[in-house]
């Protein structure tokens, strides 16, 4: 694995695991001096997308326009800080960062990550949980309210399904089994979570009702799926998917109800995912190895007109767009 967020790349990895946004952590580099942050253009070439990247050896949160311009950092510390996940307003983002553990740079796979929140100019970071578990994938509710989040509380490498007000109060679990549970997206209407799930032997996505009830699987095939992620009309889902022992992975959408699914991504010996839907539902953003780095890309909904918006020795990963 190359990336945290299950940002897999040789995702074979996955099932020896313990925590869910996890990668061979690079040795951090002295970071280099941050430039006075350039002007973020709302609605040039699209809106904004938050990511993070390896650029200066260690994960820092950044954001850009939609067109690759003006990417700027939000963070800046010697930990890990990834996962980026915007609120429904677009004034905040959610993150995973260890920069509390005792010893963030070498404590993988065991770090203690916990779930921060930040104000959109990166301003405000606060910390809202505080466990000895890995706690990652973090996603708003469309009021705003809760966020979700997976960890392996109980330590033995499989995650649950929980979700905490955006204060950090209030915390419930929605799922309970002997499988890993992970990356939630909830649905447009707030109604729905879409997750992945290893509990019929192979990872599949699953739906649930936004209390944890009504749990359903969508996908039921040999490959490998992970990371739903619901158009904004929330008619869709997209996901990627992967055969194990593959180094090929791809984009794919299917109807909300599981029908229709197709692949969006083909290409042998290339890495594709972590898909992200632009609000208007017309483009999504994913990370990709095509050019043999990892970085970040936008295409149609349909699949066509591939466009690459970073580019840089570091990996850039886990693309967020802003309502």
């Amino acid at each position: 694995m190359t990336s945290r967020c299950l940002a897999v790349g040789a995702t074979l990895a996955l099932l020896t695991l313990t925590v869910a946004c996890g990668g061979a952590k690079p040795t951090p580099t002295p970071p280099a001096p941050t430039a006075t942050p350039a002007p973020i253009l709302d609605g040039r070439g699209g809106g904004v997308l938050a990511f993070y990247s390896e650029r200066y050896g260690n994960a820092e949160i950044f954001v850009m326009n939609a067109d690759g311009s003006a990417q700027t950092r939000l963070t800046d510390n010697d930990a890990h800080d990834f996962c980026p996940a915007w609120s429904p307003d677009g004034t905040k983002i959610a993150f995973t960062s260890d920069r509390d553990d005792p010893n963030p740079v070498r404590c993988f796979p065991n770090c203690n990550e916990n779930l921060y929140v930040m104000n959109a100019d990166g301003t405000g970071q606060t910390r809202l949980t505080d466990t000895p578990a890995a706690e990652s994938h973090p996603a708003w509710s469309p009021d705003g309210a809760w966020i979700s989040f997976d960890a392996d509380r109980d330590g033995d490498g499989k995650g649950e399904i929980y979700v905490i007000h955006a204060d950090g109060s209030g915390e419930r679990q929605l799922t309970d089994g002997t499988t890993d549970d992970r990356s939630a997206d909830w649905s447009p209407d707030g109604t729905s979570i879409a997750y992945n799930s290893m509990r019929d032997g192979d990872y599949e996505i699953y739906t649930m009702n936004a209390d944890g009830s009504g749990q359903r699987r969508l996908t039921d095939d040999e490959l490998y799926d992970f990371f739903p992620a619901w158009s904004p009309d929330g008619k869709e889902i997209a996901f990627f998917s992967m055969k194990m022992g593959s180094t090929r992975q791809d984009i794919c959408v299917m109807n909300a109800d599981g029908t229709n699914l197709r692949n969006l991504t083909d290409s042998p010996y290339v890495v594709d995912e972590d898909p992200a839907w632009s609000p208007d539902g017309t483009r999504i953003a994913f990370q990709s190895d095509r050019d043999g780095n990892f970085e970040i890309y936008t295409m149609n909904a349909d699949g066509t007109d591939v466009r690459r918006l970073t580019t840089g020795s570091g990996g850039d990963y886990w693309p967020a767009w802003r309502p």
